[in-house]
């Protein structure tokens, strides 16, 4: 991300878990909703949904940097007037181009190829 590679972990958790009303995924309004809270330099929460739009989907994706999972309660961890540098939005914002460029390039072929594997 930004600058370069680093270490980053990924916890996947329940839409339920930030609050989200699970009723709603697998609707028009929200088809998935991804979830996660991200241990490493900076720590953040991170959501990603589609839903169908036109001839395609809508993605969205949702941060909340200075966010992290500390026993079981989410909790601003960025102590207040505490400013991040202006690169650490601007990488994530330039690592979500590449990623999902890089899928647009890449899932049609999986589709393709097996529609039954993606499971939609």
């Amino acid at each position: 991300m930004g600058p370069g590679p680093e270490f980053l972990k990924l916890c996947f958790k329940s839409p339920a878990d930030f609050g989200y009303d699970s009723a709603l995924v697998g609707s028009e309004q929200c088809q998935s909703l991804v979830c996660a809270i991200g241990e490493g330099n900076c720590a953040a929460a991170m959501t990603h949904k589609w839903y169908p739009y036109k001839d395609g989907v809508m993605f969205c994706s949702r941060f909340w940097i200075g966010y992290a999972l500390i026993d079981g309660v989410y909790k601003k961890i960025l102590p207040e007037g505490v400013r991040l540098p202006e690169i650490v939005p601007q990488g994530l914002f330039a690592h979500n181009i590449k990623e999902f460029s890089n899928l647009a390039a890449i899932l049609p072929r999986l589709w393709a190829e097996c529609p039954d594997c993606l499971g939609f």
